[in-house]
């Protein structure tokens, strides 16, 4: 599963970037709205032996309308250790730059009861069953599974949200390509992260994480 230390280093580091207000992002902003959360503050720190995360670009980060936001408006994500000789998505893979291990995308839901679904639209070169989806509040674990091997997309359930402040977290398993290999993890893209609610959400940013 995710690694609870590398988990820590995402929540402490995006959630000092919105406190900031980051007008990079969608929805940065020094004035708060009435049916925001109130803006939180955390040390800009990290555990020892996890490196910070990556924050990525803003302009991969689409609003379409109030309701909805779609991560990786126009690229794919890459995500593992970087060794992809046996690789089922080898030339998508070998077309980007490491990435880290972990991805996280971040958003806010505005208001209590909003229900919300969750989809991941591009996936290639799930090659183990180790590898995870999962979707936290802080430290909280609200929904997680395994993504299925050679799988291309990840179809999340509807879930009754609370206002707040949520992480979609998508993370590489080790497996290994036959049994006298070594084992490694999982290099594999994915693309097209959107969360959709019947109520408004906001997009707060996204990155990735290497152990």
């Amino acid at each position: 599963m995710f690694n609870r230390r590398i988990l820590g280093a995402v929540l402490l580091l995006s959630f000092a970037t919105v406190s900031c207000g980051n007008a990079n992002f969608f929805g940065g902003s020094k004035k708060k709205k009435n049916n925001a959360v109130a803006e939180q503050t955390t040390p800009n720190t990290t555990p020892s032996g996890v490196k910070p995360p990556q924050i990525g670009p803003s302009d991969q980060i689409l609003q379409p309308d109030p309701n909805t936001v779609i991560f990786g408006r126009d690229r794919v994500f890459h995500i593992g250790d970087n060794k992809y000789e046996n690789t089922s998505c080898k030339e998508q893979i070998a077309a980007l730059p490491l990435e880290g291990n972990a991805y996280f995308f971040q958003f806010e839901v505005l208001n209590d009861n909003t229900a919300v679904e969750i989809n991941v639209g591009k996936i290639c070169g799930i090659d183990y069953t180790s590898n995870t989806y999962e979707l936290y509040s802080g430290r909280n674990r609200v929904q997680g599974r395994y993504i299925q091997r050679m799988g291309t997309t990840v179809e999340g359930t509807n879930l009754m949200l609370r206002r707040g402040t949520y992480n979609v977290v998508l993370a590489s398993g080790l497996g290994r390509y036959n049994y006298s290999a070594r084992p490694d993890l999982d290099d594999y893209v994915v693309g097209n992260v959107t969360i959709k609610g019947n109520q408004a959400i906001r997009p707060i940013n996204y990155g990735s994480y290497t152990k």
